[in-house]
């Protein structure tokens, strides 16, 4: 795997590195790639209101699995104005946060470098993110690799990682229309919704929300099923029980930063 052995020469190109590690797709490669490597390391997942329990779960059972040391970091994110008011900048003012702690982490372990996921495809959409990765020089050696999500999947598999054909899923705060006021209680909401579509085996399942209203997502190729007027009213049912007041299917299925479409 010639693209994997590119990633481990930039990893070693570091003496010691903290990774900011989600327990996804991405940063289980990655953290895979610095066990290989040797080189001192540590794994820091932040978990905070906007990270669903099930990926707080799935990052120490991904750590263990690795054997990486890991810790876990917890940032009430929520506690911020500019987090809450949920502007198209918000993931800034997220990423700038969360690694201005991690690099005072990184410090205070002696640790030269924090790394974290993303990957090349990450180039390709609305990231405002990344600036906060360039601000706080924080490395991404999965881009620097020329890495794209297929190839990190294919890479993965390879390797045995059981993540490999793990679903994106990114923070909660994606599921809100800009402008959309971030509460607890909607990221509740959001997160117990999305829980039990999985639960109904629903997968790229996707709770988009604006107020009290959801519009579900599903993977394009399980459309059908949730459009059949029983599983439909079903869903629909469930989910104002969980305090929606209106619940409406995207006939177009599932599709990654739906929101961030002009």
């Amino acid at each position: 795997m010639q693209d994997y052995n590119r990633l481990l020469s930039i990893i070693n190109s570091f003496n010691s590195v903290l990774v900011a590690y989600s327990g996804g797709v991405d940063s289980s490669l990655l953290l895979r790639a610095v066990k290989d490597t040797g080189i001192r390391a540590c794994a820091v997942t932040v978990i905070s209101e906007l990270i669903p329990e099930e990926e707080r779960l799935s990052a120490l059972k991904g750590a263990t699995e690795i054997g990486v040391d890991h810790n876990i970091e917890e940032i009430n994110l929520l506690a911020e104005a500019t987090i809450q008011r949920n502007s198209k900048e918000r993931c800034f003012y997220c990423k700038d946060i969360i690694m201005s702690r991690l690099c005072d982490l990184a410090k205070d372990r002696g640790l030269d470098q924090v790394i974290e996921g993303s990957n090349w495809d990450d180039q390709k959409v609305w990231r405002p993110g990344m600036r906060a990765l360039e601000k706080h020089k924080v490395k991404s050696p999965l881009l620097e690799a020329g890495l794209s999500k297929k190839r990190i999947r294919l890479i993965s598999k390879n390797l045995g990682l059981s993540t490999w054909n793990k679903p994106s899923s990114p923070c909660l705060a994606t599921r809100f229309h800009y402008g959309t006021e971030i509460t607890k209680e909607g990221l509740a909401r959001v997160d117990s919704a999305e829980a039990y579509l999985r639960s109904k085996g629903f997968y790229n399942v996707r709770v988009r929300t604006e107020g009290f209203s959801a519009t579900v997502e599903v993977d394009t190729s399980q459309v059908p099923v949730l459009l059949s007027e029983e599983v439909k009213h079903e869903i629909i049912g469930n989910l104002i029980k969980r305090g929606f007041i209106t619940v409406s299917i995207d006939p177009e299925g599932y599709s990654s930063g739906k929101l961030d479409r002009p």
